[in-house]
């Protein structure tokens, strides 16, 4: 009878007949919510090389024209990206968040593959000063204020 109830209950320990096992359902729609989380990440590691580049050519081109003002226009094309990081970084945030819901599950439930995460209240601001978007952006500010600086003498 044990044998029957356990094969019933798809091989897993405390589960019945009436109790179904979406294991691995669920285990496919964490791995969809990964890969969302995943091109996420990397489209916000595409972002701050474009930043980095952008900015180190923006610097050389107005060290050889002797144009501070280049660099002016290099600080909008920074706070821009910045933006679009911080965006990149609130959606990765809400999918984690969709993820450990999802994650925390009881086996017994279906999954409803749902990929539209909800908002978890972050504003952009709070996500402009985290580390990862503040901290390089901010550096390159300083660089293009130091830039600004020696091509005006």
């Amino acid at each position: 009878m044990t044998a029957e109830l356990h094969k019933a209950g798809g091989g897993k320990p405390g589960l019945t007949a009436a109790q179904p096992d979406y294991t691995e359902l669920r285990v496919k729609h964490l791995e969809m919510i990964q890969s969302v989380i995943a091109r996420m990440s990397a489209n916000s590691g595409t972002i701050k090389r474009h930043a980095v580049v952008i900015t180190a050519a923006v610097v050389s081109l107005g060290k050889l024209a002797g144009s501070a003002m280049l660099l002016a226009v290099a600080i909008v094309v920074i706070l821009v990206f910045a933006l679009l990081d911080a965006r990149y970084l609130r959606l990765e945030r809400c999918y984690r968040n969709l993820f450990n819901a999802v994650r925390s599950e009881p086996p017994d439930t279906r999954p409803d593959f749902r990929l539209t995460p909800g908002h978890d209240g972050t504003r952009l601001i709070k996500v402009l000063n985290s580390w990862s978007v503040a901290g390089l952006y901010g550096a390159l500010m300083v660089f293009i204020l130091f830039g600004m600086t020696f091509i005006s003498k």
